[in-house]
């Protein structure tokens, strides 16, 4: 069963939350402010937006000093989390948020229907400042998968913990991890994942309905094939395709 934590609600937890949505908020404003598209035209837009900046994130990795690791991940994973764009900002309360995509693999290997999905986190504490990377989250195996599907979400530390101290040359001849999940960063590299610890997957549901069918969610998507995948996807398939046939 995939792990899931619930844990007390508490004013430092609610109001940093309320940074995250914050964050979240900003985040998709960028790319949608000043249209006035039907709400699904600018639903299916953002999710063409997220699928190709997702190639282009995973293209760059792929071509970077990480790109071996990141193509033995993939190999053996059981499927993707793409974010072209995470947002980290606060100060005293810090939020985190972004859109990101999941990519499944099934038993032959092949891969399927990119589901979108949200990211959302916060904590308390002093910080100050903004940070943005890109990174992609190599899911290992099927809890890890399953996990990332639900609504709510939370990634935690024992789920990220890819093998702590250990080089990039030993992670890419060995890919032994302690968690069942591998994370690679434009910015940051290869490493433990700590910063993305306490992150929230939530399903962008109107992008998904815009691209598939009303009523497409991440899980149907993914894990039962629900919908072949969307021509929005293509490049993203390409270049995931290629690096793990």
């Amino acid at each position: 069963m995939p792990r899931t934590h619930r844990l007390p609600l508490r004013p430092g937890r609610l109001l940093a939350g309320l940074a995250a949505a914050l964050i979240l908020a900003a985040c998709a404003a960028v790319g949608g402010q000043g249209t006035s598209a039907p709400p699904a035209a600018e639903a299916a837009a953002r999710g063409q937006r997220v699928l190709d900046l997702a190639a282009g994130t995973l293209d760059v990795l792929l071509q970077g000093p990480q790109g071996p690791a990141l193509r033995q991940a993939l190999g053996r994973g059981r499927g993707v989390l793409v974010a072209p764009r995470f947002v980290k900002a606060g100060f005293l309360l810090g939020g985190a948020g972004g859109e990101a995509v999941v990519v499944g693999r099934g038993a032959g290997g092949a891969w399927g229907a990119p589901a979108l999905v949200r990211l959302a986190g916060g904590s308390a504490g002093f910080q100050a400042g903004v940070s943005e990377t890109a990174f992609a989250l190599v899911l290992l195996d099927g809890p890890s998968l399953e996990g990332t599907l639900q609504n709510g979400f939370t990634l935690d530390a024992e789920m990220l913990a890819a093998a702590p101290g250990q080089g990039l040359e030993r992670q890419v001849s060995s890919m032994t991890y302690d968690g069942g999940a591998a994370y690679f960063s434009r910015a940051d590299g290869l490493f433990a994942g700590v910063a993305l610890d306490g992150t929230g997957i939530f399903p962008d549901t109107e992008a998904n309905a815009a691209l598939y069918t009303p009523g497409a969610t991440p899980r149907g998507l993914v894990l039962e094939r629900s919908h072949a995948p969307a021509p929005e996807a293509a490049r993203l398939l390409g270049v995931l395709r290629a690096a793990a046939p």
